[in-house]
């Protein structure tokens, strides 16, 4: 190919937007031709218009020598570079925090030109950023900025932040390749990156962030940006580039985020770029960002409010003084839902965009925005800055010198808050089998001072929590229910104070007896999934497994913090195939997974084999031992039980079944008591013991019975346990709750 179609096909690419290609073809050129000016500046636009002025700026530095104002952009033979070539050198130097060189070469640009130069005016707002950069970075804020770590941020790109108020769930968005590489495949020709995904992590009661993972129903084939969460974390609101730039949303269903579908406003998506959208806490308005027609300059921020009549209001452009000639974006809401931060890259910012906040007014209106500082913000983009409820904690994404890749999320900790007069409660619902909670749990909030309607959140599946905002001065009546059925209710006073205050409020879901409440036990079918290795299971938390049925997936769901997923029944007719997806950790014993019923009874048993040389990223279900684990529950203070119990004797089979095959088989014995005072022994310590040695005879009399060669079993003594609930005079009430801790178990190894 010879240069003037080399250069063609750069300046073609150019054009179509295909700047990482474009980029490959001039850096060829330009290993020919290293002192074509025109080859430099390309590929320096290239950068700029992957928003990389960093990379830019040794480009731009070598072409400077050689501009000239007759510049021909489509001539092979030009190898000048144009005028403004001065602004972007400027901007790049700008970008990388060269301010005293950035204030000079502005000026020598809006110098040079004329006023009606495209760039000119954006030469003058850069000046302007430049001197506000060299002010506030001489009075800091005493803001802690910490990156939030390789458990999030990559070598990719991070960013878009969102956190739900009570700060247990963060949502963003990345670059990165999958875990289980089913983006491998799928690049976007603009930039030479993966599509966007949205990832999730969660953080548990000790601050961990668990291992992020991304939603199902991200597309592998295109961008899928997150914007917004609604304050409980269970609506997600989603930038996808359909139609110029559209807003969709999803909410969870169950444990899953549902497929994404637009947001039923008319007047939130239009034939214009829409970028960004996020509802208020009282879910009455949504605010969101356009480029439309009628707007003050560039993407501007509006609002739509909640009607009587349950529709979407008319667009109302925020105006001055939230928006302005240049562009505004990423507003997100404070749990007051009169605070709200937001970015620009105005004359009041100190390079790109920086972050805003303004309070609303008893009136609605805006007040002046307040530009929250250096080292919040840098001289380079800071944008999407969202807050938990007490606005002391923030979270935003910055591509920071010091950062792991390119754009990276952080933290950042200040000691003053916009967010006034809010209150926020806080809690768990915990079932006493440690269970998750049932489907169709609601909680029903009735504000007893203004006559406002009733209205309903879901705690979330996952863990039982949730959080609600409350105006302080209120008196809310709290219903509990299930399935519409009351199970427990409240009064809660919020007291007067114009500052923030949280409320803690932690529910025991009685599953058998649900005090005050006409709701019976479960049934005795309901099921669930549980494993029983608990030294692993902080490790599984949030580990999604996956169940297929002849080849074909059928479900997902995600395993909870006590190793739980929920059951659901499989057509004995068919095979199937459990897998834990992206379980990218070591374990050296068989992870054993029971299946069990609201009575605890383990009704089956399956091993996840244990491979310490071969580290495991898929494990399929072992079906040599239909038992692996027997465990009896006792009554109270009984330490035998019935050898001609049908699970035992299924249990003994499975025994048998190794030692045929030449196996030793090894049985770990455990036991343990409540902590129910007995009178029958020295102690509950000694009742456990006892449990064991009893359990260990019996099973030993029906191993012998099934002709075993008992040389070839070994029995080992585990923990004697006393633990559960303390005892506080209601064996009776909660015998279903201390039986649990009630029994003999026995575990095979081989």
């Amino acid at each position: 190919m010879s240069f003037n179609e080399q250069f063609e096909a750069a300046n073609g690419l150019m054009y179509d937007k295909i700047y990482s290609e474009a980029i490959f073809i001039w850096e060829y050129m330009l290993e020919e031709n290293p002192t074509n000016a025109n080859i430099l500046y390309k590929i320096g636009m290239c950068h700029i218009y992957l928003n990389n002025e960093k990379k830019a700026l040794s480009y731009f530095e070598k072409a400077q020598y050689s501009v000239v104002k007759n510049y021909n952009p489509f001539s092979s033979l030009e190898k000048n570079a144009p005028p403004e070539l001065y602004y972007y050198l400027a901007k790049s130097n700008h970008a990388k925090g060269n301010i005293d060189t950035a204030l000079y070469q502005y000026d020598f640009f809006i110098t040079n030109v004329k006023k009606k130069h495209s760039q000119y005016d954006h030469g003058v707002l850069g000046l302007t950023q430049c001197k506000n950069a060299k002010k506030m970075m001489g009075n800091p804020e005493p803001y802690i900025i910490r990156n939030i770590g390789s458990i999030v941020n990559t070598e990719f790109a991070e960013y878009s932040p969102v956190i739900s108020i009570d700060g247990s769930s963060l949502f963003f968005t990345s670059k990165r390749l999958r875990t289980d590489s089913s983006n491998y495949r799928y690049k976007n020709i603009a930039n030479g990156d993966y599509f966007e995904d949205i990832y999730v992590t969660y953080r548990d009661m000790n601050g961990k962030w668990s291992k992020p993972k991304y939603l199902r129903f991200c597309d592998p084939r295109k961008n899928n940006a997150s914007i917004s969460v609604s304050p409980d974390g269970q609506e997600i609101f989603v930038y996808e580039d359909i139609n110029n730039g559209d807003i969709y949303h999803s909410t969870i269903e169950d444990t899953a985020f549902l497929s994404l579908e637009p947001f039923p406003a008319e007047e939130l998506n239009t034939d214009a770029w829409e970028t960004h959208a996020t509802i208020s806490p009282d879910g009455q308005s949504l605010y969101f960002v356009s480029d439309r027609e009628g707007g003050m300059g560039g993407r501007d921020i509006y609002r739509i409010k909640i009607l009587p009549n349950g529709e979407w209001s008319k667009a109302l452009n925020l105006g001055p003084p939230i928006n302005s000639e240049f562009d505004e974006d990423a507003p997100f809401l404070g749990a007051d839902s009169k605070t709200m931060y937001f970015s620009s890259n105005g004359s009041k910012s100190m390079g790109g965009f920086d972050i805003f906040v303004s309070i609303m007014d008893e009136s609605e209106q805006w007040s002046e925005p307040i530009n929250l500082g250096y080292p919040l913000n840098s001289y380079d983009d800071d944008i999407f800055y969202t807050t938990t409820a007490d606005g002391l904690t923030g979270f935003y994404s910055s591509d920071k010198l010091d950062g792991q890749g390119d754009k990276d999320i952080y933290i950042v900790e200040t000691e003053n808050s916009y967010v006034k007069n809010v209150a926020i409660l806080s809690g768990f619902i915990i079932t006493n089998d440690h269970s998750m909670i049932p489907k169709g749990v609601t909680i029903e909030v009735t504000d007893l001072t203004d006559a406002t309607p009733t209205r309903i959140y879901r705690p979330r599946r996952r863990d039982g929590g949730y959080v609600l905002n409350l105006k302080p001065c209120h008196t809310y009546g709290l219903d509990y229910k299930l399935d519409g059925e009351i199970f427990y209710s409240t009064e809660i006073y919020v007291p007067c104070n114009s500052s923030y205050q949280e409320i803690k409020h932690e529910l025991l879901l009685d599953l058998i007896n649900l005090e005050g409440s006409e709701l019976t036990a479960m049934p005795i079918n309901d099921q669930r999934w549980e494993f029983s290795n608990s030294e692993y299971i902080k490790q599984l938390e949030g580990q999604s497994v996956n169940i297929y049925e002849n080849d074909s997936l059928i479900y997902t769901d995600f395993i909870n913090k006590y190793g739980q997923f929920p059951y659901k029944s499989l057509d004995p007719t068919k095979s199937h195939l459990f897998k834990l997806e992206e379980a990218d950790f070591d374990f050296c014993d068989d992870l054993i997974l029971n299946l069990v019923d609201t009575s605890n009874t383990i009704l089956d048993t399956y091993t996840f084999f244990a491979n310490c040389e071969t580290k495991p990223t898929v494990t399929e279900f072992s079906t040599i031992l239909t038992t692996p684990i027997f465990q009896y529950n006792f009554g109270y203070n009984a330490d035998k039980f019935n050898t001609k119990n049908e699970a035992l004797n299924l249990y003994v089979q499975g025994i048998k079944q190794l030692v045929d095959a030449g196996k030793e088989v090894t049985i770990l014995v455990y036991s343990s008591a409540s902590k129910v005072p007995t009178k029958q022994y020295k102690s509950n310590y000694d009742l456990a013991v006892k449990r064991r040695d009893s359990g260990k005879e019996t099973l030993t009399k029906v191993l012998k019975a099934s002709g075993i060669d008992m040389t070839k079993i070994k029995f080992v003594d585990k923990s004697a346990l006393v633990q559960g609930p303390d005892y506080n005079n209601d064996a009776q009430e909660k015998q279903h709750v201390y039986q649990r801790y009630q029994y003999i178990k026995f575990e095979i190894q081989f």
